[in-house]
């Protein structure tokens, strides 16, 4: 940003310069074609900063992302061992896959309060989930998989439709 604005002013000062020439004589050529060299050295700083730039944002907005998401893997890590639906389904987004029985869909609080706490909180999802090393864990399209190395149990974390962070999935 600081290169576009130092652009302009070079841009301005050296048309100002131009046509302010007090000893009568013309600048003919050799100004138009500095201006025209400035402008088209400018727009290519422009073009590569303004690639850069996004290029930088794109991956800060990764690793911020990353870190909410470890942050919530570990409010998870801590409430799991609690068998309590009900913390539970603070840090849960709609709709949430819980792969009890057959599996099913969860649309809201009230269905996920219905669901059975033995069966959601057993044994090796609770092991799998606080045995887990954040620190290893690696962002997927899915979101953040939180439990067993082998890939289930887990508990999934990511995006809901209304682009909160929580959990998506739970898989046995």
């Amino acid at each position: 940003m600081k290169k576009k604005l130092i652009a302009a002013i070079v841009l301005a000062a050296a048309m100002g310069l131009g046509g302010c020439s007090g000893s009568g004589r013309t600048s003919g050529t050799g100004t138009t074609e500095a201006v025209e060299t400035t402008q088209a050295e400018t727009a290519q700083t422009t073009a590569e900063e303004t690639e850069k730039d996004t290029a930088l944002t794109a991956d800060d907005k990764e690793k911020q992302l990353e870190t909410e998401y470890k942050a919530l893997a570990k409010d998870v890590q801590n409430i799991i061992e609690d068998r309590d639906l009900e913390k539970l389904k603070k840090l849960v987004v709609y709709p949430c896959y819980v792969g009890v029985g057959d599996g099913v869909t969860v649309d809201s609080e009230e269905e996920f309060m219905d669901l059975n706490p033995d069966a959601v909180f057993t044994d090796e999802l609770i092991d799998a989930v606080k045995g887990a090393d954040l620190d290893s864990l690696k962002m997927t399209e899915a979101g953040l998989a939180v439990g067993d190395k082998s890939g289930k149990p887990n508990i999934i974390i990511g995006l809901g439709e209304d682009k909160r962070i929580g959990i998506v999935g739970i898989n046995y």
